[in-house]
């Protein structure tokens, strides 16, 4: 009967359930690469075209404007995204799950315009602050983006997150564009960052209740928002302290060192941060398996961690070979001679993303082993590290001093996950 139903023709083997599991993990990987590719892709060319556009000081402005409007970032999260993947990837009713987290979100953007208000005399240097308040803006959206496309590296439905992110890009690509066209100088092309980021995050919003059904009448209940707040705590503090050392060191030069210093360390920054691009992806559809993966037992949850490791350890020898060996060609061929003197700042940095690789996996399993309460001590260490380092170099060496303080803080991060990890890999195994 089974040969005369398939026409004389042998039926084809199927694969065992393990590997068509791993295949398609592997495929929605390389969509979530490509997805944050084109992302972050989009970005990095407004960003260099804003270089090239502008002069050197309107660009250094322009870059401390975004730099410092991403340290607020934190205060849009508070350590929920991680907690609302977990919570979101084992409701059997994700509509409920949606509408606690999203009354949450709405109340921390909230808090965060008002803290950029109050904030924006005392961390702006130069004339004008309320530039300052239009990089808030533009993180607002951005962050607003995030959010929803966490739901559909859950859900599985990468598509739809596809589609969020093209139209949130498309808007900005179209607004600056018009805006060079016309009256482009600092002001205008801050204005056309925040009104397209603000507009893409709120389609985005739309976007998801057409596809998911989910509601965008915030459910602000202050028992829920104060429980789920608690929770996430460990979380939010480690990556507000995370952030501060990241940002310490723009914060310093733009007040030492002035716009052009600020301008060259912001050029090589950007290109720093697309180290972030194949951890991101690849742990964005990675961390829930591993979580379920570790309830199922050692020889899953071991299988698993190698597929990852693998894959950001040759993901780590090209971004060596681009921001390293490759410094002078890339700054050359990015920004032009005028950041020339960017070079030296992109190779320490790029040195340093060998161990952003490898510590964006690590705080990923310190979630996993529930050792939040320790990363956050860890970031902590590390924060007062980073100050220390960056008060000390960057009068002496200047960008290059800041580039020092970022590396040997990563190394630190490094040192301290490990150690606070390795019980827990002997209790696994």
């Amino acid at each position: 009967g089974i040969k005369s139903a398939s026409f004389g023709l042998p039926l084809p083997k199927k694969q065992p359930l393990r590997k068509r599991a791993s295949t398609l993990m592997r495929k929605q990987m390389a969509f979530r690469l490509a997805l944050d590719v084109g992302n972050r892709g989009v970005g990095l060319l407004l960003f260099i075209a804003a270089a090239r556009f502008l002069t050197l000081e309107e660009f250094g402005k322009f870059a401390f404007a975004l730099s410092m409007a991403n340290l607020f970032y934190l205060t849009t999260d508070g350590g929920m995204s991680l907690l609302f993947a977990r919570e979101l990837s084992a409701a059997p009713d994700r509509s409920a799950v949606w509408d606690r987290f999203f009354g949450l979100k709405v109340a921390y953007l909230g808090c965060t315009l008002m803290l950029g208000l109050l904030g924006m005399w005392a961390l702006w240097p130069w004339d004008t602050p309320w530039l300052f308040l239009l990089g808030i803006g533009w993180m607002l959206g951005n962050s607003t983006l995030d959010f929803c496309q966490g739901v559909g590296n859950v859900t599985g439905r990468l598509v739809i997150a596809a589609f969020q992110m093209v139209v949130h890009r498309g808007l900005s690509i179209a607004a600056v564009v018009f805006v060079w066209l016309w009256h482009g100088n600092l002001m205008w092309t801050l204005i056309a960052f925040c009104l397209s980021s603000v507009i893409g995050g709120f389609l985005s919003l739309v976007i998801l209740q057409k596809t998911h059904g989910f509601s965008l009448k915030p459910h602000l209940n202050l028992t829920t928002c104060l429980s789920l707040t608690r929770e996430a705590l460990p979380l939010g503090l480690a990556n507000a302290l995370g952030m501060l050392y990241l940002r310490v060191d723009m914060f310093l030069l733009g007040w030492w060192k002035g716009s052009q210093a600020a301008g060259l360390y912001g050029a090589a920054y950007r290109l720093f941060e697309l180290a972030q691009i194949l951890p991101a992806a690849v742990l964005a559809i990675g961390f829930p398996a591993l979580v379920q993966t570790q309830r199922e037992g050692w020889e899953p949850f071991s299988r698993m961690t190698k597929g990852v490791v693998t894959t950001l350890a040759w993901g780590a020898v090209g971004w060596f070979v681009v921001s390293v060996i490759g410094a002078h060609g890339t700054i050359h061929w990015v920004y032009g001679e005028t950041y020339r003197g960017s070079v030296r700042t992109l190779q320490i940095l790029g040195v340093c993303g060998l161990f952003v690789f490898a510590n964006y996996l690590l705080t990923h399993y310190m979630v996993i082993f529930h050792r939040q309460r320790r990363h956050v001590l860890n970031q902590g260490l590390c924060l007062g590290w980073n100050v220390a380092a960056n008060l000390v170099l960057i009068p002496r060496w200047g960008i290059a001093g800041a580039a020092n303080a970022i590396l040997s803080t990563h190394a630190l991060l490094l040192w301290l996950t490990w150690r606070a990890l390795s019980p827990h890999w002997q209790r696994e195994k």
